[in-house]
């Protein structure tokens, strides 16, 4: 599911990429995942609330580059 490569830059350290077969697995897993969050939070926010939310977890997935 998943490859550990090296670091080009830096010999002691490596890397975990996902593979074909990991994200076949991922979307598999979401698909289910997905429908009972979908369950769970059906009628408890409205339409903002969830583009909020969405707005504040895609900062959280992708902060920025100084970050790192």
């Amino acid at each position: 599911l998943v490859e550990k490569l090296p670091v080009s830059d830096d010999g002691r350290g490596q890397t975990v990429r996902i593979t074909a077969s990991g994200r076949e697995m991922r979307r598999r897993i979401w698909a289910v995942y997905g429908a009972c969050i979908a369950d769970r939070m059906d009628g408890r926010l409205s339409a903002q609330d969830l583009k909020t939310l969405a707005s504040l977890l895609g900062r959280l997935r992708d902060p920025p580059a100084s970050d790192y």
